[in-house]
């Protein structure tokens, strides 16, 4: 996955890394952009196939940190593997409880999110 930002001159410039989005990792065959901490910021959420997906939060400033394993998003309560070849996410009650699906081989996984003091959970 790269991020590119925009100059405003008709231009782009790979800021990946600054952003702190380097995973080597994925795959990156879904991705879902929306606020799912409620701190009025936009974060990712990336579904890869066959490997845990990837929550990144933002830090305000435009980088973001990987709250993948302590949100719950890239693993299972039994330590399976969340994963997905494609993703979306909706705000079902207009309050920041987030429904996320994950279509992974036949099955879809829902996911709802809780915002507590900045800290996001997944709960399934």
């Amino acid at each position: 996955m790269h991020l590119y930002r925009n100059n405003g001159d008709s231009t782009f410039t790979d800021w990946t890394q600054k952003a702190g989005l380097v995973n080597h990792d994925g795959k990156s065959l879904g991705l879902v952009l929306a606020d799912f901490d409620g701190d009025g910021w936009t974060d990712l959420l990336i579904a890869n196939d066959g490997m845990r997906n990837f929550l990144y939060l933002s830090n305000r400033n435009g980088t973001f940190r990987d709250v993948t394993y302590e949100s719950g998003a890239g693993y299972g309560d039994n330590g399976e593997v969340e994963a997905g070849m494609g993703i979306d996410a909706a705000d079902v009650n207009a309050m920041d409880t987030w429904t996320f699906t994950s279509a992974w081989t036949t099955s879809s996984i829902v996911f709802i999110s809780i915002a507590e003091k900045g800290i996001l959970r997944m709960l399934r």
